[in-house]
């Protein structure tokens, strides 16, 4: 019941390490935007983002295959 509790507080004020990696983004943007004003970067450009795995790699490379023989 608890847990159930906990879950549905985390889909309406999300935490744990997404949510501060998010919070340092703001923060981070902030600061260089503010520093540089010629560059506007947002806070998704300071979030980790996970590896590719090899599937989307492939993908990927395939895409790019297939728009060069085309172009």
């Amino acid at each position: 019941m608890e847990f159930m509790q906990w879950r549905t507080y985390d889909s309406v004020f999300p935490f744990g390490d997404i949510r501060d990696d998010w919070r340092m983004g703001v923060i981070a943007s902030q600061i260089v935007n503010m520093a540089s004003p010629k560059n506007k970067l947002s806070p998704q450009d300071f979030v980790l983002k996970p590896p590719k795995t090899q599937k989307q790699k492939d993908d990927e490379l395939r895409d790019a295959l297939r728009s060069a023989a085309k172009g």
